[in-house]
């Protein structure tokens, strides 16, 4: 499934949009691959972008979210937790199996199921706090 920005994702800091733009895009870029039936060649430079992407950006939204004080935070590390989870199951697949297109299909769906519902059912949860706390409020 590839996925289109739009500011239903947006949750009102530009760092973490930025970072969640890039996630978007690097999964589609896969999503791309796989139409092309090239998928097996990005397997692994998707996973190692997420498995670094997973130390910093989730990081970062953590501590922006302890900043401004959202109730949302422990939901959201939980949420985080497991995607390390499914990452990893993922990881392990690509270790196992070497870069199929069935497991580059799995990935794609799979990440692309997880972004969308967390960044509009947790992470857009932190736009009010963000606002809360901006000058003139």
């Amino acid at each position: 499934m590839q996925i289109d920005w739009n500011e239903a994702y947006s949750v009102g800091v530009s760092e973490i949009d930025d970072q969640h733009q890039e996630l978007i895009r690097r999964v589609n870029q896969l999503y791309a691959s796989i139409a092309a039936g090239q998928g097996h060649a990005e397997i692994g430079a998707t996973l190692t972008f997420l498995g670094d992407y997973a130390t910093w950006h989730f990081a970062s939204e953590e501590a922006c979210m302890a900043e401004h004080q959202c109730p949302i935070a422990e939901v959201n590390q939980r949420a985080h937790t497991q995607f390390v989870s499914l990452f990893g199951s993922l990881q392990r697949r690509f270790e196992h199996e070497g870069p199929t297109e069935s497991l580059a299909t799995d990935l794609q769906l799979q990440i692309s199921g997880w972004i969308v519902n967390h960044i509009l059912r947790v992470d857009t949860q932190m736009r009010p706090c963000v606002a809360r706390d901006l000058p003139n409020n």
